[in-house]
């Protein structure tokens, strides 16, 4: 069963975005492409859907930076989460 997940950009360095590929994982360490979602400025959003076996979502910035964060999805999926690019972006 798919479920949706609300990913939040918390913070932001100059040359992340503002696209990022999403991805998931049931196992934190083999990732399956989501989809591209744009992510301007930060408290931007976007909805996924993912299995609700997800234990993992990462986010790859698409831009100049093309570092990621990855946050394991908390609660067994209750909750929303945010990711901060501020320290990532250095490429």
């Amino acid at each position: 069963m798919a479920i949706n997940k609300k990913i939040t950009l918390t913070d932001k360095g100059i040359k992340a975005g503002p696209v990022f590929a999403a991805y998931y994982s049931i196992d934190c360490i083999s990732y399956t492409f989501i989809e591209n979602i744009t992510l301007a400025s930060v408290d931007d959003y976007a909805i996924v859907s993912v299995p609700d076996t997800t234990h993992c979502i990462k986010l790859v910035s698409t831009g100049q930076c093309s570092n990621f964060v990855i946050n394991t999805v908390p609660g067994a999926l209750n909750g929303d989460f945010g990711f901060d690019f501020s320290q990532l972006d250095f490429n």
